[in-house]
């Protein structure tokens, strides 16, 4: 706040491209996001980290959206959704949607936390369940599973069952 009222620039990044919102972000300080994001702070940058390789390239490519989602912060994930919304539809579809340097989605990174609430968030939102990740064949549900958060993959086929019409695959799940 006391940054703001001093007109500081809301898109000032250290040397590895954080800003003061990708930060709050990453902490889930809902306030301050809010804050940023009404000052013009630009929801779609990326986090930057250089590869070793080729110093060039960004080697990571994590959008915002999925810095809230790591750290399980469905409200602030939430603001973010709405404020692409604003703007339009598509625009909230491919944010939603976007995908980082190795093929990962704000819902893989749910996924491998376990995070129940920030995945729900992310479904009532319309995220695609079926891209798949780095490993051939490995979607956001074989992650989870494979990370034992059961709570996580029942939601995921909830999903599928809403989006589908699979009521049966769900209630075989339920039944073991």
């Amino acid at each position: 706040h006391i940054l703001l009222s001093k007109k500081a620039d809301v898109m000032t990044a250290d040397p590895q491209g954080y800003t003061a919102l990708t930060g709050a972000i990453s902490f889930g300080h809902f306030e301050a996001c809010q804050r940023l994001i009404n000052a013009k702070a630009d929801i779609d940058q990326l986090r930057y980290r250089k590869d070793k390789k080729d110093p060039t390239r960004n080697a990571d490519q994590r959008t915002l959206l999925m810095l809230a989602c790591i750290g399980g912060h469905d409200k602030v994930a939430t603001l973010l959704l709405d404020t692409k919304l604003e703007e339009s539809k598509e625009a909230h579809d491919h944010f939603l949607n976007q995908r980082n340097a190795s093929n990962e989605s704000a819902l893989t990174f749910c996924c491998r936390f376990g995070l129940v609430d920030t995945v729900k968030v992310l479904l009532e939102r319309g995220i695609s369940i079926d891209h798949e990740i780095a490993q051939p064949y490995w979607t956001s549900l074989h992650r989870s599973a494979a990370n034992g958060h059961e709570a996580t993959v029942r939601e995921l086929l909830r999903g599928v069952q809403v989006r589908s019409g699979l009521s049966r695959l769900l209630d075989l799940v339920n039944h073991q």
